[in-house]
């Protein structure tokens, strides 16, 4: 797995000396990237997308050790972009990563996704790795119109997301979607895709901590931007 930590200059998305906020994320990888280690990726389809989050094994194994499973995908508008949500949810944990509309990348896998019918997830703390593949439909139904928004250009979703992690507002969007079920243990990631990185490397000011560096804990620090989610 691969996580960075990434710092932002002031001047991204807010004024110059403004607080930073926290900006965590995950690549979105490939069932063909497991497959030399895990059975379950072996067989799955190769492109078939993998969506990772680091993990507490503690919190993990307590609140997500129910059979009670359910994977949504929905939408928030926010006023300047629109963010798609992957929420997949276990007992009482809830694991959320939020993605660029824009990002033709997220398409692309998105196809793939509904071409194979099958998504997997990727919760790991170290050495220990969990894999669970997934079936999904074969149509995004409702959410292909949001296909559009490939034609912009801009790079606020990183700002209205890290800005929707930082000051609470998703917990709006993001309830259990079991009745009488509380989510005790909640992970939320920005899916970081190739496209989005790179949008990510050409701001101004812009590091990056390697993923074998001490310092890289899933986390990148974002100035606060007034585009969070509304």
């Amino acid at each position: 797995m691969e996580v960075y930590a990434t710092v932002l200059p002031p001047s991204f998305g807010g004024e110059v000396g403004s607080e930073y906020m926290p900006l965590p994320w995950a690549m979105l990888r490939r069932a063909a990237d497991f497959a030399g280690s895990v059975r379950g990726a072996r067989e799955m389809r190769t492109r078939s997308p993998v969506l990772i989050a680091a993990v507490d094994r503690r919190k993990f194994e307590t609140h997500a050790s129910s059979a009670l499973e359910s994977f949504r995908l929905g939408v928030i508008e926010a006023s300047r972009c629109t963010i798609m949500t992957f929420r997949f949810q276990k007992g009482e944990a809830q694991f959320v990563w939020l993605a660029d509309a824009a990002d033709p990348d997220l398409w692309k896998a998105m196809d793939n996704m509904t071409r194979s019918r099958q998504l997997a997830f990727v919760f790991q703390e170290q050495a220990n790795l969990w894999f669970l593949p997934w079936n999904v439909p074969s149509t995004l139904g409702q959410f292909g119109v949001y296909r559009r928004e490939v034609a912009r250009t801009n790079v606020n979703f990183l700002a209205a997301a890290g800005g929707a992690i930082a000051d609470g507002s998703l917990a709006t969007h993001l309830s259990s979607v079991f009745p009488g079920v509380d989510v005790k243990y909640r992970c939320v990631n920005i899916l970081m895709t190739p496209h989005l990185k790179r949008v990510l490397d050409s701001i101004p000011g812009t590091a990056t901590v390697s993923p074998d560096s001490a310092a890289a804990v899933g986390f990148a620090s974002i100035a606060p931007s007034p585009g969070t989610v509304q």
